[in-house]
């Protein structure tokens, strides 16, 4: 087998997985910034892939937002990669660029994320 294909895949996997462990890591020291409590709660293969958080309610709305939607920097990064056509760059950036429900919800509705995060179940009124 080809030692230079491995090398470009195994240059592959590992940039993935530091976008992903970059994704969380933006949650965990922003959350940890601004009082929110964070630590890593679940681990895919050793790589952290959630952050959870003690204290959301400490935080303000706009600390939410920056907390959850710092992450939308992935896709950024992954489209930088492909117009330079960097595969490592791209990778990197497509490594974090999942985006979960959470996220999206940290970012348009943060009084609702706290409860969701702290626990408490949420509703349709929430939303109002």
């Amino acid at each position: 087998m080809n030692t230079e294909l491995i090398l470009d895949v195994s240059t592959i996997l590992v940039l993935s997985a530091a976008g992903l462990f970059s994704h969380e890591l933006i949650h965990l020291l922003f959350g940890r910034l601004f009082g929110g409590n964070t630590f890593f709660s679940r681990y895919w293969l050793g790589v952290p892939t959630q952050v959870d958080f003690r204290t959301p309610h400490e935080m303000s709305d706009r600390q939410v937002r920056i907390a959850a939607g710092g992450v939308l920097i992935f896709p950024c990064i992954a489209l930088l990669g492909a117009y330079f056509r960097s595969i490592p760059l791209f990778a990197f950036g497509a490594g974090g660029i999942g985006v979960s429900m959470t996220d999206m919800l940290g970012i348009q509705n943060p009084k609702a994320w706290k409860d969701f995060t702290a626990g408490n179940s949420i509703t349709r009124e929430d939303f109002n």
